[in-house]
């Protein structure tokens, strides 16, 4: 998401009944929050670094990109005295335990936090808590899930509350909502067809027109022959791969989904067997 846009929704866009909600529950417990596109994850990111701008606290942010952090940074100079400050590779192994003392919102990358959580560089007891930006990543960023698990096992206390606007994401896989959860180690959900975001929506439906374009005979015609490539193709991978469950190799799956996740968890554990001809099908 572009900084600007960011800017722009949170500095302007009033609170919605449904996010008031939702951050009072999370000030009790630690959860998974996944919002709708466009229903303000990073609203409430900001909300909770606001909160926690403070010396007497220390909160860790992880998974986030260095124009996220400044943006959340200029934001919050307009009334926060303690500003969230970077820990990156400048700022030397020596100087790191001093920066975390003082408190306050910490940006810091994985490999730096993983460093200082298995050194003890990092007062691990004294933690507030962590927050998590684009939680959906968890399961791929192992670093992340390292410094969660490293963070856990030294401070039962903390809390851990994760956020994430990308519910396509776990669409895929076996129980991919249940692994980032535990890899989060939370064990609340907040779903993004939560009841209070239901319940708000429907005060304000939105008009909807549907425009049709039909299409052209020689549109008719690629649309056809990519079809029928894709279903060739789905054909020579399920007559090669018989002992593979293969339900989800279907043509509606190919066109409806992001297919490439589909195949790479079904054949990432057998790609070593497969012959020249298998791996130019797939």
């Amino acid at each position: 998401m572009e900084p600007g846009l960011l800017a722009r929704r949170t500095a302007v866009a009033p609170w919605l009944e449904c996010e008031r909600q939702l951050v009072l529950e999370l000030l009790d417990t630690d959860g998974l929050v996944v919002c709708a596109r466009g229903l303000g994850a990073d609203r409430l990111l900001y909300h909770f670094l606001q909160l926690h701008c403070h010396p007497a606290c220390l909160v860790l942010v992880l998974n986030t990109q260095p124009a996220v952090e400044e943006y959340f940074i200029n934001q919050l100079k307009i009334g926060v005295e303690h500003l969230p400050r970077r820990v990156t590779n400048e700022i030397t192994s020596n100087s790191r335990y001093e920066v975390y003392s003082q408190g306050g919102v910490i940006f810091a990358t994985s490999r730096i936090l993983v460093v200082d959580f298995l050194t003890d560089r990092i007062p691990s007891d004294l933690i507030t808590g962590i927050l998590v930006y684009r939680a959906h990543r968890i399961i791929e960023s192992c670093q992340e899930a390292f410094i969660l698990r490293l963070f856990r096992q030294k401070n039962k206390c903390g809390f851990i509350k994760a956020f994430t606007d990308n519910a396509v994401a776990f669409d895929t896989g076996f129980c991919h909502v249940e692994r980032v959860m535990r890899n989060l180690f939370v064990r609340k959900l907040w779903p993004r067809f939560h009841v209070a975001v239901n319940s708000f929506l429907e005060q304000h439906k939105p008009e909807v027109v549907e425009i049709h374009v039909s299409v052209t005979l020689a549109m008719l015609a690629m649309q056809t022959a990519i079809l029928d490539i894709l279903n060739a193709c789905l054909k020579e991978l399920k007559c090669h791969n018989p002992s593979l469950e293969v339900e989800d190799l279907s043509l509606e799956n190919a066109i409806g989904k992001p297919f490439d996740k589909v195949l790479f968890f079904l054949f990432s554990t057998v790609f070593c067997c497969y012959l020249r001809i298998k791996l130019e099908v797939i």
